[in-house]
């Protein structure tokens, strides 16, 4: 097949390429970076002004002048539709121009619009919203569930030819839409995981801040803060925040115990770094998603709570030998259900069923 992945987050589609390839695919990835990540492709969508206002100038236009090369591909898959920077009206006509140059264009549907937001809020015990609804910490979301956008974000969503996801949030609110092809596992290249979880000296955690106000970050702080107070001679606690893919990786690989996400039921990308290095990983893996998958992963669940995550933390503080134990277990998980060849064929398992 000849296929295009456009758009990127959390490195998702750069290694979705790596299986693609590796299984005999002609494979383009499109790059906006995903911000301060600066996470590359075959084609990198760069910004060049600081002005927000040129910013969206510049973006728009490139996307539109992109589109004129963007022909005759078996797959189009957009990650989210979020990256296209323009109003709804241009959206929906980029959309329709992408299917009729090409023959499927597919949503591989990672974040959520206004539509899925309300599904989540409606449908969950907690959600990754509910403290930032609660604090109007961010920014316009109260705004974006309103009847407008919620129809919006349902036409763009019906307008592509299949929708495919990869968390239990994701697939939630469009599972019963006409043309969702169903869920793969989020791909990672595993090659060679080989690394052992070893304590040198103080226990290192490491927390990587994705958004101050979202995920749980006010109760991972505070857990930590306890943490911190009450371990202080056994532990070591680094918080980055704001780093490229790549110097992220480098502290990943100098931590025991990554902090990822609370109010989260999945868990992410970040979640599959840390596992595949061999670090316990304190993240969201509710039930709902375990069952979701039909397997049980060995990530550390964590809830929006500050006595639960701060007790997580605690039990490996004087369980060390616990780390490397879960530490392994959680490398050799995500090598086997994460290896990114065997996720690109369950892609391409999807893909054939729109041309059935």
């Amino acid at each position: 097949m000849k296929i295009l992945l456009f758009g990127e987050f959390s490195g998702l589609h750069t290694n979705l390429q790596s299986g693609l390839k590796e299984v005999g695919h002609d494979v383009t990835l499109i790059s906006t970076r995903d911000s301060y990540k600066k996470i590359n492709g075959d084609i990198v969508l760069k910004q060049r002004f600081n002005n927000k206002y040129l910013k969206y100038i510049w973006s728009f236009l490139q996307f539109w002048f992109l589109l004129f090369s963007i022909k005759k591909y078996d797959v189009i898959q957009l990650i989210s539709y979020d990256f296209l920077k323009m109003p709804h009206f241009f959206r929906l006509k980029y959309i329709k121009a992408l299917k009729r140059r090409n023959k499927h264009v597919i949503l591989n549907k990672s974040g959520l619009d206004a539509f899925g937001i309300s599904v989540l809020l409606g449908n969950l015990r907690y959600s990754p919203f509910q403290n930032e609804l609660k604090e109007e910490v961010y920014d316009g979301l109260c705004k974006d569930l309103g009847y407008r956008q919620l129809l919006k974000s349902k036409e763009i969503a019906m307008l592509f030819s299949g929708i495919i996801t990869n968390m239990y949030e994701y697939h939630l609110p469009y599972y019963k839409f006409n043309n969702y092809l169903g869920h793969a596992p989020l791909p990672l290249h595993t090659k060679q995981l080989n690394k052992e979880n070893v304590i040198n000296g103080k226990i290192k955690i490491l927390y990587g801040i994705l958004r101050k106000a979202l995920k749980g970050h006010t109760y991972i702080i505070q857990a930590l803060n306890k943490i911190e107070k009450d371990f202080h001679g056994l532990i070591e606690i680094q918080i980055v925040e704001k780093l490229s893919l790549e110097d992220y990786k480098k502290k990943l690989n100098n931590c025991n115990i990554l902090i990822d996400q609370a109010c989260c039921y999945s868990y992410g990308m970040n979640a599959l770094y840390a596992g595949s290095m061999a670090k316990v990983v304190l993240t969201g893996n509710e039930q709902e998603s375990e069952d979701f998958f039909g397997r049980k992963a060995p990530f550390i669940n964590i809830l929006p709570d500050v006595d639960d995550i701060y007790n997580k933390i605690k039990f490996f503080i004087i369980n060390p030998n616990k780390i490397n134990l879960i530490g392994n277990e959680t490398r050799d998980y995500v090598k086997d259900f994460h290896c990114h060849k065997k996720v690109a064929k369950e892609y391409i398992t999807l893909y054939e069923k729109l041309n059935k």
